[in-house]
């Protein structure tokens, strides 16, 4: 089974920014994406994901953090981007 992997718990994910529900996004993909059923996660997803990191209130990543992350997302094994 593949799961679509939402916005939300990439953010909670990456940025480990909220005390509940960070690590039950970490969980989540530790579990439920594998090589054999990778976590999809969709072109939306990424454009989100780049525009929370960037310009959202909270975060305000640099180009080169959010490089970083999503480098980092494309080479994890268990996720299909």
């Amino acid at each position: 089974m593949t799961y679509g992997i939402d916005t939300n718990i990439l953010v909670r994910h990456y940025t480990q920014d909220d005390p509940v529900q960070s690590p039950v996004a970490t969980r989540f993909l530790d579990r439920c994406c594998s090589v054999e059923n990778p976590g999809w996660i969709s072109l939306v997803v990424i454009c989100e994901l780049s525009w929370v990191l960037r310009q959202g209130k909270n975060y305000r990543y640099s180009r080169h953090e959010l490089f970083k992350v999503l480098f980092t997302m494309r080479h994890t094994r268990g996720l299909g981007v």
